[in-house]
């Protein structure tokens, strides 16, 4: 299984440099975190090689002018500056990287994998789509997640002021 196709949330902790192959593997998690003195970029065109990768899931992310910016120039951001461009979607100093990251991934682990497995489809499946487009898919999605235990358990303990029991299912 890829980290792509994971059914549940992928994390990344990016510290120290994180260039070219190590960047496009952040970027196929689902959120990235940076140290805020990281180094993160594409520099292949420096030396000559395009990033095919990279040019598939930047301009997504960033959009196409900043994702032009960094594959053009090769120039590298850090930590913060990738958090004021979309680039990632937290960054801390670095010593609180690593326990900022598991305390987000902790959060996650204790909603139900289904939904977030679902939340995770829609957005993956709608993403450049259409509005119209878009909306039928993610209702499709949420019309296959509602049956499910965990969505009803969810609404009944929202009602009932309590905390959910999931079952993961």
């Amino acid at each position: 299984m890829s980290i792509w196709n994971c059914p549940v949330p992928t994390i990344a902790a990016v510290q120290g440099m994180c260039l070219g192959g190590g960047l496009e593997l952040a970027l196929a998690a689902d959120l990235t975190c940076a140290a805020a003195d990281a180094r993160v970029g594409q520099p292949e065109v420096q030396v000559g090689v395009f990033p095919p990768v990279a040019a598939a899931l930047l301009p997504a992310e960033i959009g196409a002018r900043n994702a032009l910016d960094l594959l053009l120039t090769g120039r590298t951001l850090t930590g913060d500056e990738a958090l004021r461009i979309g680039l990632v979607q937290r960054s801390w100093p670095a010593e609180q990287l690593l326990e900022e990251s598991r305390s987000l991934a902790r959060r996650l682990a204790a909603l139900s994998r289904p939904v977030l497995a679902a939340c995770k489809r829609a957005v993956r499946e709608s993403t450049g789509r259409s509005f119209p487009t878009a909306l039928e898919l993610a209702e499709a999605v949420y019309a296959g997640l509602m049956p499910s235990h965990d969505a009803n358990e969810g609404l009944r303990a929202f009602v009932e002021k309590r905390k959910p029991a999931w079952k993961h299912a």
